[in-house]
């Protein structure tokens, strides 16, 4: 058995970053940001557990809390004049990715050169993207401070089995393999914007407001592998 545990607590602080929005006439516009603060945190662990010659069992987690620290000033140009806003971005989830995953692979061996790996991947606290029209504000308002919408939590299998064939082919050797990705065909998200531009039914941060982008379904490969 081999374990490993590792903790990471960084903070960013007076970021830059740009997010592209549009005015009314349905012109495209940058958004240039400044001052923004984040802290990432989190726990990260791995274990791996040969329980018999053939039989082998992998388990990972990643627990992360990564989160805007501060509000935002943003500048853009519209119609030749600069407009400053100020985003209420304290205290939010920082999303696009998931913040927490668990991984499960078994490992099976039968024979010398033939394997085949199930890997489970689970994938949660996944918060949306933010979007500027829903944590614009002027100062001397009172800002929103609600949560982006969150991605539902989902699972992917995938399978992956490599065989030796018996044969040599000059100095080398041949191989023959597949992968299954998304074995069980899932049906997930995999990204999300909060509050779509083009998407959004009501503005108010629950899923039918989510433009989103939907994960790859079952697919596979075949082939063959010769080393030399």
């Amino acid at each position: 058995m081999a374990a490993k545990v590792n903790y990471y607590n960084t903070s960013w602080n007076d970021r830059i970053s740009k997010k592209y929005v549009q005015n009314l006439e349905g012109d495209d516009i940058i958004i240039y940001l400044t001052g923004i603060d984040q802290t990432h945190s989190g726990l990260e662990a791995e274990v791996a557990f040969q329980v018999t010659p053939m039989v082998r069992l992998d388990l990972a987690l990643s627990k992360g809390n990564w989160l805007y620290t501060d509000d935002a000033e943003g500048t853009y140009r519209d119609g030749g004049e600069d407009q400053n806003f100020a985003y209420s971005l304290k205290d939010i989830k920082i999303g696009d990715q998931p913040q927490t995953s668990l991984i499960a692979g078994l490992t099976l061996t039968p024979q010398e050169g033939a394997q085949v790996q199930f890997l489970m991947r689970n994938y949660r606290a996944h918060w949306s993207l933010w979007s500027p029209e829903s944590y614009e504000y002027t100062p001397g308002e009172t800002p929103f401070r609600g949560s982006p919408w969150q991605v539902p939590d989902y699972s992917v299998l995938d399978i992956h089995a490599l065989y030796d064939l018996p044969v040599e082919v000059g100095s080398g050797s041949l191989s023959a393999f597949v992968h299954v990705f998304n074995a069980l065909d899932a049906k997930y998200v995999t990204d999300a914007v909060n509050n779509s531009k083009y998407n959004s039914w009501d503005k108010n941060n629950d899923a039918d407001d989510a433009e989103v982008f939907v994960g790859a379904p079952m697919s596979f490969n075949v082939g063959l592998q010769y080393s030399f």
